[in-house]
């Protein structure tokens, strides 16, 4: 990404990196908050945490499979 913005920054072009990384902080908050709202949804469970984590490594995976497929697909 790096690369990129050099290039957009010498075409006189807004870079590229400040957004993403805002996007990203907006989908950690998103994904926090999804898989919090998930597991507290079904009330005491003693499998809280298991869940949590399950939650958290759906929801990343799914974000990773999203940043490296190619966008003309």
């Amino acid at each position: 990404m790096v690369d990129g913005d050099q290039e957009l920054r010498a075409n006189g072009e807004p870079e590229a990196l400040p957004y993403f990384r805002r996007g990203q902080e907006s989908w950690n908050l998103y994904r926090d908050n999804e898989c919090y709202a998930e597991v507290y949804e079904a009330g005491q469970a003693s499998l809280r945490f298991v869940e949590f984590w399950d939650c958290m490594t759906r929801i990343t995976t799914h974000r990773l499979d999203e940043l490296t497929k190619p966008i003309n697909q």
